[in-house]
């Protein structure tokens, strides 16, 4: 496999299978971060699908940017 160019295989040809479904990722749009300047996320799976149980997302950060997040117990701090 091609891992140059990985990512762009997952944001043009990605796919999730799910048992009663299949998500494409190049019909997703990209969304801005409204915290991050320079990021943006494809919502592949959002919080309001699974009932606040979890998310799955696309990330792409421009070059010369960064996104720092802390974990904490139960909870998450953002950093600029």
């Amino acid at each position: 496999m091609d891992y140059k160019n990985l990512f762009e295989k997952f944001n043009e040809g990605g796919k999730l299978l799910l048992p009663d479904a299949t998500i494409t990722f190049d019909v997703i749009p990209w969304s801005k971060h409204p915290t991050f300047e320079g990021v943006e996320l494809k919502h592949i799976i959002t919080s309001e699908r699974t009932d606040g149980q979890f998310s799955y997302h696309l990330v792409r950060i421009a070059p010369n940017k960064r996104l720092v997040i802390i974990f904490m117990k139960n909870n998450w701090k953002r950093m600029k």
